[in-house]
């Protein structure tokens, strides 16, 4: 990417400048500026720089640019801008005629130009340039969180970014594991190299590293074929970091050679346009969660729907729209969930993306989360599923907060957020009692269970007979060997299968049952109580 000379030329600082040859030419691009000094200067050019000089080498040795010309240094360069009334006065028609019959534009300039303010102004008119190029105006509405649009300013970004570069460009995004390209090229350059996913922030193949800007950690990675190769194919990435975490990998790939000096413009400026879009998004999905979460709170202490209906309408939520619900806890003794807050809503926005579930924080270790129904079967899967993938992927890191779920299968309304959080609080309490090996529980499928509510002092009172045995761990193994035998229909083999020891142990341990409780085996809603006591101990 540059600029044109004609578009320099048209700029008000350069109204004094004039045009001594390849006026039919101005349309070369600029993609660099670069000072003359020296009859060799050439060997250390890259080609479409725009050459200032004072005239002194042309002086000096007036067959150089023959020498120029052969070597093709000459067609390479942009322009040529010579200083009026320094040591080339007038120029000579020889070397316009060379310039002439190259099609090279050759210029003169003030004699007052400062070499660095001519600098500046070509810098200033190829950010003025690129600046007007990325003002994407976007028509459409902005709701809270909304991921229309979202996805809109990232396509229009990287389109202009293939536009204004030539080169194509991709944002992954890491919260949703999904990439937005510019267009199908890039897929086509990067198919053809092997790369994908995160290749292009982690490297699978052999690469050199090189940092091009600290402060937005924009690194250049360049593949080699082997160790002993040069670099043969490159590109640059940027994280997209919010709150000291990335939430994208911004690439832009270099299929056709490296990007110039004025490319970088392009890239500094794409890059911090992605970053607020990502910030806008994330700062009005945390507003919009805020204010949803003030909503299920106020529902949870007023339980008046009168009450807190009405503000569900000033957050555009539907009050019919039926939701399932699913309260998800912290495992006892890890670090508070309300720590991991961020992680844990990225996860979520994550995994229940394309189904608009939301979360509210209902205290510092649990979390509601109300997944739309649409009236479809599958949907019921589809929630397990999620719930099962976000519990499991919280807590693979040292300080991460463990999760467990429990839902309520039955669809509701926000009227219904009192009632069917106590569901899903009481199969949280009955899951981790009776079913601990497991991280996520439905209401329904305790059945009659579901409503029994034991208070702590009313379990020791019924148990009383059963606590002073759990001191002893001979008792400890005969009351677990007493709940797997009632949960197998007093069968012997069924429990020493269960169990995995042989029969007799099973028959001398209920022997001991009989000799230190004295069960009435005949009695079948003596059992069913023993059977019920023993679920709810944690032995």
């Amino acid at each position: 990417m540059g600029i044109a000379i004609r578009e320099l030329l048209a700029l008000e600082y350069f109204e004094g400048f004039r045009v001594l040859a390849g006026a039919q030419n101005l349309d070369r691009e600029v993609q660099g500026v670069t000072v003359l000094d020296a009859p060799d200067s050439f060997r250390w050019t890259r080609g479409k720089e725009l050459i200032l000089s004072s005239g002194y080498v042309l002086q000096q040795d007036p067959d150089c640019v023959a020498r120029w010309q052969q070597e093709g240094y000459l067609t390479q360069m942009a322009c040529l801008v010579i200083k009026a009334g320094r040591y080339l006065t007038p120029v000579p028609p020889e070397l316009i005629r060379i310039f002439e019959e190259n099609g090279i534009p050759l210029l003169e300039a003030p004699f007052s130009v400062a070499y660095m303010d001519l600098m500046h102004q070509v810098n200033v008119a190829i950010m003025n340039k690129t600046t007007k190029r990325f003002r994407i105006s976007d028509s459409g509405s902005f709701a809270l969180g909304e991921t229309s649009y979202k996805e809109r300013k990232i396509r229009r970004i990287l389109q202009a970014v293939e536009v204004e570069m030539n080169f194509p460009a991709l944002l992954w995004d890491l919260t949703e594991n999904r990439a937005f390209a510019s267009s199908s090229n890039f897929q086509r350059v990067v198919e053809a190299h092997g790369l994908g996913g995160t290749d292009f922030w982690e490297p699978r193949q052999p690469c050199t590293r090189h940092t091009l800007c600290d402060s937005l950690h924009m690194v250049r990675y360049r593949l080699q074929e082997d160790a002993e190769s040069q670099p043969r194919f490159s590109w640059i990435t940027v994280p997209i970091v919010f709150e000291g975490t990335p939430r994208a990998y911004f690439v832009v790939m270099e299929s056709r050679g490296l990007i110039d000096y004025f490319d970088e413009y392009a890239l500094r400026i794409a890059a911090l346009l992605l970053q607020s879009v990502y910030e806008q998004v994330i700062v009005a999905r945390n507003v919009g969660d805020i204010g949803f979460e003030n909503l299920i709170l106020l529902a949870l202490s007023c339980r008046d729907p009168a009450r807190f209906l009405p503000q569900a309408g000033a957050l555009n939520l539907n009050i019919n729209q039926a939701f399932f619900f699913a309260v998800l806890r912290q495992k006892a003794g890890d670090a508070a969930l309300s720590t991991r807050r961020a992680a844990l809503s990225a996860e979520a926005h994550r995994l229940c993306r394309d189904s608009g579930a939301r979360l509210a924080f209902l205290s510092e270790s649990e979390c509601l989360i109300l997944f739309p129904f649409g009236g479809k079967e599958r949907e019921r899967l589809q929630m397990r599923e999620r719930l099962e993938a976000l519990c499991g992927c919280m807590g693979g890191r040292e300080g991460d907060a463990r999760l467990e779920a429990g839902y309520f299968e039955e669809p509701g309304t926000l009227q219904d957020v009192p009632r069917n959080v106590e569901r899903c609080r009481q199969a949280l309490a009955l899951g981790q009692t009776l079913y601990p090996d497991r991280r996520i529980w439905s209401y329904e499928e305790f059945g009659p269970l579901a409503w029994l509510k034991l208070p702590e002092d009313e379990l020791s009172m019924m148990a009383r007979e059963f606590l002073p045995l759990l001191g002893d761990p001979r008792n400890v193994e005969m009351l677990k060997t007493l709940k797997v035998y009632l949960a197998s229909n007093m069968s012997f083999s069924d429990t020493a299968e269960k169990q995995f020891v042989h029969i007799n142990t099973v028959r001398k341990r209920i022997e001991r049952v009989n000799d230190l409780l004295h069960i009435d085996w005949e009695d079948s809603f003596a059992r069913m109580k023993l059977e019920l006591l023993l679920q709810f101990l944690k032995i």
